[in-house]
């Protein structure tokens, strides 16, 4: 239920007050098109939180959308979840007839470089760094996220 504008308000009141803001968006529910993808990106980039996760939606056993997922047998079950009844968060565990699981991943790359690479981005992450520990973890984990998103980078647009 939280809406857009919510989430704005919040996020504008936690930076004036000087709080550090994670934002984390999803991709890849059962209605997602390129175009909501893109939304999503383009939100992330407007309500700017300090750092942001962006993941494919994981259908977990029990929940109403690893249940919808079964009755239209589209989901697509890995090796480790059928031996464990667990599905790794990585990774797409189904596709619709709108959209491929390795749109889906694109995109998430596409927002990590989207939202990361704008040179206000780099300066006001920057600018919360207040001690060596924090820029040696901004550092530790930039390092990963980077290379992952230049391997194998296609354009998802």
């Amino acid at each position: 239920g939280l809406r857009l504008e919510q989430s704005r308000k919040a996020v504008s009141l936690f930076r004036k007050e000087g709080i550090v803001v994670f934002g984390f968006f999803m991709f890849g529910l059962l209605d997602e098109t390129k175009e909501t993808m893109q939304k999503t990106i383009d939100f992330a980039k407007e309500i700017n939180p300090h750092y942001a996760n962006f993941g494919v939606i994981t259908p977990l056993p029990g929940t109403t959308l690893y249940q919808e997922l079964q009755e239209k047998n589209i989901l697509e079950p890995t090796e480790e979840g059928i031996k464990t009844g667990y599905y790794s968060i990585k990774g797409g565990h189904f596709e619709t007839e709108k959209l491929k699981k390795e749109t889906v991943e694109l995109f998430v790359k596409k927002a990590y470089r989207e939202f990361y690479f704008r040179p206000s981005k780099i300066w006001d992450m920057a600018k919360t760094i207040k001690t060596y520990r924090e820029l040696r973890w901004t550092i530790e984990t930039s390092l990963p996220l980077l290379k992952g998103m230049l391997k194998n980078t296609i354009k998802a647009s």
